[in-house]
């Protein structure tokens, strides 16, 4: 939380100084105080998942009847489903009853024995479950 005070107290710090020369090199020194945390924050960005598992989920999503509500418990691989398909919950309290819904999940997690298999890729797996009764 004390990082948020910073640019606050450096700009007050900076307004107190009176030559435009100074100001310029204090901003510059301070850049360059700050640079390489950017560029190590910059290089450790990356997605969460794979680029091959993100086309296992839009085949899924594709494969998938338009009515389908998908069930997703990681929240990796929900995010990135949500970006394909707006039918797409955390909960199983959250499928409306009576509609087809797939759980998707990761391809070593265990599923429940009633699950069909609806799609099975290198890294996700699909299930069908079938409609609650209202």
């Amino acid at each position: 939380m004390s990082a948020i005070l910073v640019p606050l107290i450096l700009g007050v710090f900076i307004g107190t100084i009176k030559s435009v020369r100074h100001s310029v090199l204090t901003v510059l020194l301070i850049a360059s105080l700050l640079i390489p945390q950017f560029i190590t924050a910059i290089s450790a960005m990356k997605p969460s998942i794979t680029i091959k598992e993100y086309y296992e989920l839009k085949h899924i999503a594709v494969k998938a009847p338009s009515n389908t509500i998908f069930l997703v418990p990681n929240t990796k691989i929900r995010y990135w489903l949500e970006t394909l398909t707006q039918n797409v919950v955390k909960n199983p309290k959250d499928v409306k009853s009576g509609s087809l819904t797939i759980l998707v999940v990761e391809k070593f997690r265990p599923v429940p024995p009633w699950a069909k298999p609806f799609y099975e890729g290198k890294f996700v797996k699909a299930y069908l479950l079938f409609p609650r009764s209202p």
